[in-house]
């Protein structure tokens, strides 16, 4: 008769190999010729959870002793190996974005499932935008929604974080197309960090409009404009010249200005939000009100949930 008994044994003898020199039978590499930093490994452990990394070792083209690493960094793919070694593994939201990509390079569907709890568990506004990132780098359809619903709720405060600054330009296209309770005035201020720290990054001048419209690129249309008051947007124009072509500037003035004009770059209408026509207290038609805004943001989330 067969008994089923509890060894930890594996475990710990796994557990024991994680980061292990004298035991690794393949390193890591990363860094120049001047500074380089190995992180060792082994074939066999990496191969029985990954088929990628199966295919590098024991495939047709088999990778050698030393594999090159230029698409993370060394802290973050130690945190990435915990997965095929340890138990209980501890994942910092420093590196948490390179644990993941990694996971998905290598094909580890659990690896991708845990990240996603993890994110599930962190959604607190800093940690939206980078959290909206991975949902689409994922095509994760059920957490893109629930980060959309959260850009609802806090839609002003996560364009105010340093992450949506930070954000890839896709990801900031996306947000931009997204209808949430936020002034355009703000949402331009917040575009307009974004901007000017990409300006930064590529050595442009963040000051010229410009080079801000230059980073901005297609995502500068997606601004509404002519949402705004025309005090707003002469004062954005005066501020930063450059920014608007004479076309770009005249359509945004005819928007706000001319009753039936028909926008030929800049959208007319507000964030507001795009409800279901269950919403109990607008039939889909939000109205303006000192409460209303409120409430009417509180039954979209329930009815969108």
């Amino acid at each position: 008769m067969a008994s089923n008994l509890e060894s930890k044994s594996a475990s710990k003898a796994t557990a024991k190999l994680y980061l292990n020199d004298e035991l690794a039978d393949v390193h890591f590499v990363f860094g120049s010729d001047d500074v380089v930093e190995k992180v060792p490994a082994n074939k066999v452990i990496l191969a029985s959870l990954s088929p990628v990394f199966y295919a590098m070792f024991y495939g047709d083209l088999k990778e050698g002793a030393e594999v090159k690493i230029v698409d993370a960094s060394v802290e973050g793919f130690k945190e990435f190996l915990q997965f095929f070694y340890l138990y209980e593994i501890t994942l910092t939201m420093k590196h948490f974005e390179t644990v993941f990509r990694l996971a998905d390079k290598y094909d580890i569907l659990e690896h991708i499932k845990l990240c996603v709890e993890l994110l599930n568990s962190n959604s607190k506004v800093d940690n939206i935008c980078w959290g909206y990132q991975m949902a689409l780098y994922l095509e994760y359809d059920a957490l893109i929604k629930l980060f959309e619903i959260s850009f609802v709720k806090s839609g002003e405060e996560i364009l105010a974080t340093k992450a949506f600054q930070q954000c890839e330009y896709d990801t900031l296209r996306r947000i931009l197309a997204l209808n949430f309770p936020c002034s355009e005035v703000n949402v331009f201020n917040a575009c307009l960090k974004w901007a000017q720290n990409s300006c930064e990054k590529n050595g442009l001048d963040a000051k010229k409009g410009e080079d801000i419209k230059s980073q901005l690129g297609d995502c500068f249309k997606l601004i509404r404009f002519g949402a705004m008051t025309i005090e707003e947007l002469y004062a954005i124009s005066k501020e930063y010249t450059g920014l608007f072509t004479l076309e770009e500037l005249l359509d945004a003035v005819s928007v706000i200005t001319i009753g039936g004009y028909e926008p030929k770059i800049f959208k007319r209408n507000s964030r507001q939000l795009n409800c279901k026509p269950t919403c109990g207290l607008c039939n889909g038609n939000p109205k303006p009100g000192i409460f209303e805004p409120y409430l009417h943001r509180k039954e979209w989330i329930r009815a969108n949930q």
